[in-house]
């Protein structure tokens, strides 16, 4: 079993919080199917219980809190809106326990300018990364020691994983299934969600 946590970062789009649950969730039922076990734990994890999200569009309430998850395998930063520097200031607490995990072996899965976030903890410098084109100019300019990427839309360094363009991160999340399960399974959940596959440039 893997236990995967979605961060419930501060401004973060709802979309692509609860797509990632549902598409690892769905990959689970597909095994089920099979007559084997789940492969994921999936949990949306919090600085604190109840998080704003798409400009206080709406309020999520996580699973567990940071404090609670004492390890995890794989953790997913969602898409973040609005102001990117705003948004780094306000998840500024995530970015102990993300950089703790990742030091004792969790992978990360940034999910296009959600690498805003990412790149502020450190642990994208002298990195590969892909982000969307309209938000290039920008991270350059804040985080000139990160080597952006603009002929692919996938990158995959050292156990952490980036992409670009705004619904590219549902082939990252394929991509990641591929590493975890193999072909067979990212094909399938490629059809069940009739997301375009090994989509790459």
């Amino acid at each position: 079993m893997k236990h995967v946590s979605i961060l419930a970062l501060h401004d973060a789009t709802m979309t692509s919080i609860d797509s990632s649950q549902q598409l690892l969730n769905r990959v689970n039922d597909f095994l089920k199917y099979q007559k084997k076990g789940s492969f994921y734990t999936v949990e949306i994890v919090g600085a604190e219980k109840n998080i704003q999200l798409n400009r206080a569009l709406y309020t999520i309430n996580a699973d567990k809190t940071i404090d609670e998850v004492e390890k995890t395998d794989a953790i997913v930063i969602p898409l973040l809106c609005g102001n990117f520097s705003r948004a780094i200031q306000e998840n500024r607490k995530y970015c102990d326990w993300v950089i703790s995990q990742y030091s004792n072996g969790a992978e990360i899965v940034c999910l296009c300018v959600g690498s805003f976030f990412l790149a502020s903890t450190g642990l994208l410098k002298n990195k590969k990364c892909a982000i969307h084109w309209a938000a290039k100019d920008e991270f350059q300019t804040m985080f000139p020691d990160v080597h952006l990427i603009d002929d692919k839309i996938i990158t995959d360094e050292s156990g952490i994983y980036t992409c670009a363009g705004g619904y590219s991160y549902l082939n990252l999340l394929l991509y990641l299934i591929e590493k975890h399960l193999g072909k067979e399974m990212s094909i399938l959940a490629s059809k069940m969600f009739e997301i375009d596959i090994e989509r790459k440039s």
